[in-house]
């Protein structure tokens, strides 16, 4: 794991829930924030040469999966977010608290807020951000942006 890596994941998660539920008054479906993270970070890669947190993924049939995040889906919880099941049994991510915007560049900072802007609407599900990670990210069983 890189230096700071688990303070970007966290605080990555927590801007992308905590937005995405300003802009659409709906928490973020746990599928939807793994499109932002693979998004961010594959966009990130290609315009700069280096991805901004380093997770690994897994592809999966809704798109790649960070593993570091997946395997702790059920009872993931830190200062500023939650993971929780609704009662429909889906996993929504519940902002707690303000990300610390101080780990990311500000150029991190522009990336992540340029997805925001496409992906959080009422009329973009989960579906289209995974038909969109899979058309912009190459299709690979295993691999780390590192």
């Amino acid at each position: 794991m890189g230096a700071y890596q688990k303070e970007k994941t966290e605080n990555a998660i927590c801007f992308f829930a905590s937005r995405h539920k300003e802009k659409t008054g709906k928490y973020l479906f746990q599928t939807s924030l793994y499109k932002y993270l693979a998004l961010f970070e594959f966009e990130f890669l290609k315009k700069y040469g280096q991805p901004p947190i380093g997770l690994t993924y897994r592809a999966m049939d809704w798109g790649p999966v960070p593993m570091e995040i997946y395997g702790k889906r059920e009872k993931y919880d830190a200062p500023c977010f939650s993971f929780r099941k609704n009662p429909e049994g889906k996993i929504t991510i519940i902002p707690n608290g303000k990300p610390d915007m101080d780990y990311f560049s500000m150029a991190e900072m522009e990336e992540m807020a340029r997805l925001v802007e496409i992906y959080a609407d009422e009329f973009v599900t989960s579906e289209d951000m995974s038909k969109a990670s899979h058309s912009e990210i190459p299709v690979m069983d295993n691999f780390s942006l590192l």
